[in-house]
């Protein structure tokens, strides 16, 4: 397994091949854990939500995944707003957890503009372009190697096409994207 690496510091993917994918999992995570904790009746048994809560942001950070960062402080304030209980005091510890654990897990120096962000819209652009040219995918990992290959300019390399969902249409196909995208459509309608 290849490993990923900010200034020579090793991304956590804790078991997945990019770790990327288990801050999604985390971040897909933690809302339910927080609902856990608001309908818990004892405040005693709301330890264990809290408490997990406290971990997998924890891991969440050492994945160095700046968008999980990002989503999840997104999803905290989307589900305080929603329940309606949003309470100062639990705002400001929690963003006393995330600046410490931006300062010691160095997660903070992440957060400022290089390659791996200046030069995704030229991969998702290359991306829209294999699609145009495969519209029935060009197989399980090749988007990257061929977006590199032959529409990427020199200097420019990537594993995949850094958006998961482009990545899969892209490789799989118009077909199978479209079975992809009705299930997404369809969750985000109910």
């Amino acid at each position: 397994m290849m490993e990923f690496t900010y200034d020579g510091m090793v991304r956590l993917g804790y078991g997945f091949y990019n770790p990327n994918h288990a801050a999604a999992l985390i971040c897909a995570l933690l809302p339910f854990l927080w609902e856990w904790c608001v309908r818990t009746e004892r405040k005693s048994a709301g330890i264990v939500p809290i408490l997990l809560t406290l971990f997998l942001t924890a891991a969440l950070f050492f994945t160095f995944s700046r968008t999980g960062i990002a989503v999840m402080i997104l999803e905290a304030l989307l589900f305080g707003t929603l329940k309606g209980k949003i309470n100062r005091k639990w705002i400001g510890a929690f963003a006393v957890v995330i600046l410490v654990l931006l300062f010691f897990s160095g997660l903070w120096m992440r957060f400022r503009p290089d390659g791996a962000v200046m030069n995704r819209p030229r991969i998702w652009l290359a991306g829209l372009q294999l699609f145009a040219v495969n519209p029935f995918g060009v197989g399980g990992g090749n988007s990257g190697r061929l977006a590199t290959a032959f529409l990427l300019p020199d200097g420019i390399q990537c594993r995949t096409l850094v958006n998961s969902h482009l990545t899969f249409l892209v490789e799989y196909g118009i077909i199978f994207g479209f079975f992809w995208f009705a299930v997404l459509f369809y969750a985000l309608l109910r």
